[in-house]
């Protein structure tokens, strides 16, 4: 079976030309696009090189990671309020015991 080469593609032998235009730099990362279609994300002295879609996919999964670190701790336990419970508590706004205090607990 013969395989045909894209024309517009560029093949082993010929050099590609890597251009790159820097799309993002803070204090410690940078994002660079290669002419090529590659994607290089440097943290600190590091530099990674990945193609687009694997960089969408990181991205991805850098979101869910943080949003994961950021969330405040929950827990999954039911809390189920008791009613009849041995607390009141009184709002100022209690039209049967409005006695312009702050809420009280009885």
């Amino acid at each position: 079976m013969f395989a045909y080469r894209d024309a517009s593609a560029p093949s082993i032998e010929e050099p590609v030309e890597h251009k790159l235009r820097t799309l993002v730099r803070t204090d410690h990362c940078k994002i660079d696009h290669c002419q090529c279609g590659a994607v290089h994300i440097s943290v600190g002295n590091t530099t990674v090189r990945v193609q687009t879609n694997n960089a969408r996919e990181l991205r991805d999964a850098l979101v869910r990671a943080m949003a994961e670190i950021d969330a405040p701790n929950t827990t999954t336990a039911t809390v189920r309020p008791r009613v009849g419970g041995p607390f009141r508590i009184v709002l100022p706004d209690d039209p049967e015991q409005d006695d312009g205090d702050d809420p009280q607990f009885h």
